[in-house]
């Protein structure tokens, strides 16, 4: 349902629905996350996609190579190389595991 609220446009009813979700601790990995942080980046509403990470610190919930990807491609429109470059080396390092070929591609286009 929040993929579709998402695809749809409407990240308001998504984070209705995501919050709902929380309430009833139905998110308890990445996924759920990463849809939303997908359809911030989509609908350039980056501002709640910064939001949503410290959400997923805060919680414990531990960010996957797609994560990181998404972050990689929303620092690159930001035009906050720097930053991309900082989360793919303190992400993975912090949670255990390595960016793979997908993220390390978002991240050459982001410097082009």
């Amino acid at each position: 349902i929040v993929k579709g609220y998402c695809v749809k446009g409407d990240l308001d009813k998504a984070f209705d629905v995501f919050s709902n979700m929380q309430t009833n601790r139905m998110v308890r990995d990445s996924i759920a996350y990463n849809t939303l942080l997908d359809g911030c980046l989509r609908q350039g509403r980056t501002e709640l996609a910064d939001d949503l990470l410290e959400d997923m610190d805060k919680r414990g919930v531990v960010p996957s190579n797609y994560t990181l990807g998404i972050l990689v491609r929303m620092y690159g429109r930001r035009r906050q190389l720097h930053k991309a470059l900082e989360v793919v080396k303190e992400l993975p390092a912090r949670h255990g595991f390595q960016p793979n070929s997908q993220v390390r591609v978002c991240l050459m286009c982001t410097c082009i």
